[in-house]
């Protein structure tokens, strides 16, 4: 077809080598006659590989179709329209085409029609918005984390009850972070102990408490920094047999035992500080797997140190409060003993009632029954259970002594507890109940109170 260039179009074929875009110009039913070096370059083919080949095998639809019906893959009327163009290894890339139909002069008495195409690559403006759509992600996601840690800060300043500070912060965050859920663990004797979660968790499992050297907050606890975790569950069936974790920083894995596992798939979980003392752990995690941005991190760190300053400072206000309300509450002791000095039996109701309101407790008499011939523990006046043995083998520890109460006396002891000695106040002994305790756990199991005080 070296004749188009030396007859029919010769001005043209030369035209086309200075313009910046590729060129074709092929017969209506596609067979292409002559391409410029733009071309050539574009496709990394020799000249005679594209001469007297087929457009429609060059040029192919967005959805890398080929042209059907003998058709060509543009149209002929000059509007610009986006093909891919196939490219010598296989591969395409997105170009912007314009095609007309023009007539060539008259060579020995007919003119043959012919199509001239003209195309350039888009390739780097597709590049160009690929990558403005990415920054303008980043962009929104910056500006939801941002704007969801000042909506955290903003709507528990000034909170002055623990519940409703934990209740805003994990809401805010599983909003802020498109999370499936967040939770917070405190920092307790033996381990940490469960104390608030988001709304998404209502109807979920979470281990109530997790005891030192298992589970999670253990681990991020020894490493003291914000871990990205991936939670694996291997299962029998519909059971879960057993799980793991790995930390997606250092690329660990660690074995997790079935009851401290979180309902997440992935989680970033970090601990709480105040300077060198752990608060707790505070974990943040999506129900489906994938790997948590590190971004996230920064924005939990700063809600961690923000939420450990309001912490303290409310637990300060919070012991100030008590401090002040329990002296209020032992002055009112005292003028009731004062008032009750003839009458022990109306202190003794006076005195009890004040402590049950202040410190919102029960008093349970421990008595012997002599028709079960076994000691007895009544609870809400009437409901009278038969302990499993003397209390003295019960709530006394052969190894821990209990705490005594002073022996020294100015005659007011005596005269209100009607006849008590200095000397009988000696054998008085207090000892603490909770839930660690073999009786603590005895009691818990039917029913009755199990944190407190046996005198």
């Amino acid at each position: 077809m070296e004749t188009l260039e030396r007859n029919e179009w010769a001005d043209v074929a030369q035209l086309v080598e200075i313009t910046s875009d590729a060129v074709i110009i092929c017969e209506l039913d596609g067979t292409i006659l002559h391409v410029n070096n733009r071309l050539l370059d574009l496709m990394c083919e020799e000249r005679a590989d594209v001469i007297n080949g087929d457009v429609k095998d060059v040029l192919y639809s967005s959805a890398f179709e080929r042209a059907t019906e003998h058709r060509l893959p543009f149209e002929t009327d000059g509007c610009e329209s986006e093909l891919m163009l196939k490219l010598s290894d296989g591969s395409f890339i997105p170009v912007l085409v314009r095609a007309g139909s023009v007539t060539p002069p008259r060579i020995f008495g007919r003119r043959a029609p012919r199509v001239l195409v003209a195309f350039h690559s888009i390739e780097e403006q597709y590049s160009h918005d690929r990558q403005l759509k990415r920054a303008l992600s980043e962009l929104r996601v910056a500006n939801k984390r941002l704007s969801g840690t000042l909506s955290v800060i903003m709507s528990t300043v000034g909170s002055d009850e623990l519940p409703s500070l934990l209740d805003t912060v994990l809401n805010q965050l599983v909003g802020t972070l498109d999370a499936s859920g967040a939770a917070i663990y405190f920092s307790e004797s033996g381990g940490f102990k469960l104390r608030g979660v988001s709304k998404e968790l209502h109807d979920s499992y979470l281990p109530e408490f997790l005891p030192y050297g298992a589970g999670i907050p253990t681990y991020v606890l020894r490493e003291s920094r914000a871990c990205r975790l991936s939670i694996q569950q291997d299962l029998e069936g519909d059971r879960v047999a057993s799980g793991m974790f790995m930390d997606l920083d250092n690329r660990s894995k660690h074995l997790l035992r079935v009851q401290d596992m979180p309902p997440y798939r992935s989680e970033i979980c970090l601990p709480v500080f105040y300077g060198t003392q752990v608060l707790g752990v505070l974990e943040v995690g999506w129900k489906r797997p994938q790997a948590p941005l590190a971004y996230d991190l920064n924005v939990l760190e700063v809600i961690c140190d923000y939420l450990s300053i309001q912490m303290v400072g409310m637990a300060s206000s919070l012991r100030s409060r008590r401090t002040a309300e329990l002296g209020r509450s032992l002055n009112v002791l005292r003028d009731e003993l004062f008032t009750y000095l003839d009458d022990p039996v109306a202190a003794s109701h006076a005195v009890s009632s004040e402590i049950c309101a202040v410190l919102n407790c029960h008093f349970c008499p421990v008595e012997y029954d002599a028709g079960l011939e076994a000691y007895v523990i009544d609870f809400e006046g009437g409901s009278r259970v038969a302990l499993p043995g003397d209390p003295e083998s019960l709530f006394f520890s052969v190894t821990t002594p209990a705490a005594r109460l002073g022996t020294s006396s100015d005659g007011f002891e005596t005269s209100v507890l009607g006849g008590t000695s200095a000397d009988d106040l000696r054998y008085v002994r207090l000892t603490r109940v909770d839930e660690s305790t073999s009786m603590g756990a005895w009691l818990r199991a039917h029913g009755l109170p199990c944190q407190g005080l046996y005198v």
